[in-house]
This record gives structure tokens, C-alpha cells and sequence, in this order.
């Protein structure tokens, strides 16, 4: 969950602090993960990577609201459309390769955080239940 967290945080600075206005797109057309949300629920999309909502951003030159507007009124199936992913693992790399040199994304470099899965304990836990 920790990525629908960060994405709040995004929405939020974008929204209240420089004025944009800013969804968070799930892939489905009846799911929401705002912030705003009156019921704030943690819905899961359809895809883990959604690179072709980015590929409908650029093609409909970043109006993610009209281009699903049109598709409604020309009663066309739900399109994911997005401006940013901000976070792709490592199972990515050659997708992301892909995306890069199709200039769909911008070449992918860390911000210096790594994620790994594995369980902790304090360590006073451990020196006491060896």
C-alpha cells in the first residue's frame, strides 16, 4: 500500500499546494483512489504497470478529462489515461527499456531508495528470544 500512500502525498501537494488539479487512476471507470474519496478506499487497478495510460495521455496531449469525456459520449469502452507512474521494481527493466526508447517515459533513474522484502525485529527482541 505503501505506493497508494505516496500517490496521496503527490495528489495532495499537487491539489492544495500549486493548484493542479489531480486524480489518481485506477484503470477501472467505476474505482476511484482519491484522496477526496468520500469512503478514501484502497482499490487495487487492473495492472500493476499501466504504461499504455500514459501512451492515451500523450496521444490526447495530456486532457485525460476530455479524452474520457469523449469516449463516454461515443460510448466506447474505459481507457485508463494517466500523466505519471511514480514507481516501477525492478521485474520492469526491460519493459521500462522498452517505454524509453519508444520516448513514452523518461529515462528511469533511482531516487536513492531501495525496497526489499523481509521480516525485521528489534534488536533487543532478538538478543532476548535467541
Amino acid at each position: 500500500e505503501a505506493p497508494m500512500f505516496s500517490s496521496w502525498v503527490m495528489q495532495i501537494v499537487l491539489s492544495e499546494m500549486l493548484g493542479v488539479p489531480a486524480t489518481i487512476e485506477t484503470g477501472k471507470a467505476d474505482e476511484s483512489l482519491n484522496f477526496y474519496s468520500p469512503g478514501l478506499q484502497l482499490t487495487y487497478g487492473d495492472k500493476s504497470y499501466d504504461y499504455e495510460a500514459l501512451r492515451a495521455a500523450i496521444k490526447h496531449k495530456g486532457n485525460c478529462h476530455k479524452f474520457q469525456v469523449e469516449r463516454e459520449e461515443n460510448n466506447e469502452i474505459y481507457q485508463s489515461c494517466a500523466h505519471v507512474m511514480p514507481e516501477a521494481w525492478n521485474g520492469q527493466r526491460k519493459e521500462m527499456g522498452i517505454y524509453e526508447e519508444d520516448g513514452l517515459i523518461e529515462p528511469a533513474v533511482g531516487t536513492g531508495g531501495i525496497g526489499k522484502y523481509s521480516w525485521y525485529i528489534p534488536l533487543y527482541t532478538a538478543k532476548r528470544n535467541p
